[in-house]
């Protein structure tokens, strides 16, 4: 593995030539050969990186960018410290107390110690400089986004779910004993039809009902039936609006969803001015997002 790093930091190290679609890097002595067999098959070292570089580069370059980016940003040391610390635990639950040897035969290193401050630590503080982003800008990301805090009551047809809204909203019955009575689905019913806080990034819930969130605005029972991707119904009752009421969950949401990852990532790589001048990774990187090279 630290073999393959190594070629593949080479990458930082490349001269220009002009053929456009095609690989400017070239590494030193790219024409020497370093895999031979029979039927006088060779690979070189430029095809060994180019090889390198089509499969692993523009991912590569990316981390290499925002961990780059993280160098520069204000992170809590103690914090990644503690992570790091609880991240070297984890090891040692795994893979026992002798880390160096663990090192030496799967990470590439020759003392953990290295693997840490190499690794563990870089990618810890790229981990928090990212989640800084959700702090950072958590009104316009909750805002933007819809997020809600909601309960469920899902049942097979849209009569019953008529009816049960009817019930609900002249107070025959309460949500709660609503759920349990009706609805169909054993995860939420155990909970008393909670879905937590939902947004129109969440992937945790029907698509039907992640759209909807802009239109629950009020504290309310929504009035009619919401059509679920399987054919069957939804009533939702909207337990909670106020973004800074949900502040903490909405965090933790912000922070693991991908999308928001990937717009952390393309705001600090565009803040420190990213640039990929080989047109091959270029373009790869841009397949990744486009948005993470202005």
């Amino acid at each position: 593995m630290k073999k393959t790093m190594i070629l593949l930091t080479s990458m930082m190290l490349l001269t220009a030539c002009q053929k456009q679609d095609t690989f400017t890097g070239q590494v030193d002595n790219g024409d020497e050969i370093v895999i031979s067999c029979q039927d006088n098959l060779s690979i070189t070292r430029q095809k060994v990186y180019e090889d390198l570089a089509s499969s692993y580069g523009a991912n590569y370059l990316v981390n290499l960018a925002l961990q780059k980016a993280a160098s520069f940003e204000v992170i809590d040391n103690e914090k990644v410290n503690q992570e790091v610390e609880n991240t070297i635990e984890t090891y040692k639950t795994l893979m026992g107390d002798d880390l160096d040897a663990y090192a030496k035969a799967n990470l590439g290193f020759d003392t953990f110690e290295t693997y840490k401050e190499k690794v563990l630590v870089p990618s810890m503080r790229q981990k928090l400089m990212i989640e800084n982003y959700s702090e950072e800008n958590f009104e316009k990301l909750a805002k933007e986004n819809s997020y809600v805090k909601l309960r469920m009551i899902k049942v097979n047809d849209q009569q019953t779910a008529v009816t049960v809204i009817g019930k609900i909203s002249s107070d025959e019955i309460s949500f709660e004993d609503a759920v349990k009575e009706y609805s169909t689905d054993s995860t939420t019913k155990s909970k008393n039809g909670e879905l937590s806080v939902v947004s129109i990034l969440s992937t945790n819930v029907d698509s039907s009902i992640a759209s909807l969130t802009p239109q629950l605005t009020a504290v309310a029972l929504y009035s009619a039936p919401v059509t679920l991707s399987d054919g069957t119904y939804a009533i939702i009752d909207v337990q909670e609006t106020d973004i800074n009421v949900l502040k903490d969950d909405i965090l933790k949401d912000l922070k693991v969803n991908d999308s928001i990852t990937q717009e952390a990532e393309a705001f600090y790589l565009n803040k420190y001015n990213f640039k990929v001048s080989d047109p091959v990774l270029k373009k790869a990187v841009q397949e990744i997002n486009k948005d993470y090279i202005k």
